[in-house]
């Protein structure tokens, strides 16, 4: 596979071909600009290839829905933020549309290899690690409402600390 970004000249990816098999995990590594992002957005069909063809089980990865693609992989990246909501909604985002009960919250992080670190925070699943913040409403242009919204802020949480690995 051959992939150039659309408003590039030059390949961020030029003839790379690799095989994974079944249930195996993969850790893209490299130095910087070596093609890992563009590899995985490659994989999650956020790009097509620009030459060359990506084969799931032997078919096009083109012949599979775009949902169903995301849905079958996680993609861990080093430079993530988690979404300013609770771990039990973060956990939630990861199978879109499914009406997921605490035992499913519960077993993903398992599987993910979270849920010692969540039992150990004070609100567990309902611990939202980066909340949002006074500049997160407001700019310093915003002077008329500050001390309202100022108190309204107080009651929000506070970030909660966490390595990155636990993060991922």
């Amino acid at each position: 596979v051959s992939f150039a970004y659309p408003e590039s000249k030059n390949n961020a990816l030029s003839n790379i071909s690799f095989m994974i098999k079944p249930g195996q995990m993969v850790v893209i590594v490299g130095v910087n600009g070596s093609g890992k992002s563009s590899t995985v957005k490659l994989f999650n069909r956020l790009y097509e290839p620009t030459s060359g063809t990506i084969l799931l089980d032997g078919r096009p990865l083109g012949d599979y829905k775009v949902a169903d693609i995301r849905r079958s992989m996680a993609i861990l990246r080093q430079d993530h933020s988690p979404y300013p909501v609770s771990l039990r909604e973060n956990i939630e985002f990861g199978l879109p549309g499914r009406n997921l009960g605490d035992d499913d919250i519960e077993a993903a992080a398992r599987m993910g290899g979270a849920a010692k670190f969540i039992e150990k925070l004070d609100k567990k699943y309902d611990t939202v690690l980066h909340p949002v913040t006074l500049s997160d409403y407001y700019t310093e242009d915003d002077q008329k409402d500050e001390e309202e919204l100022k108190k309204h802020l107080d009651g929000i949480e506070k970030w909660t600390n966490i390595s990155g690995g636990e993060s991922q």
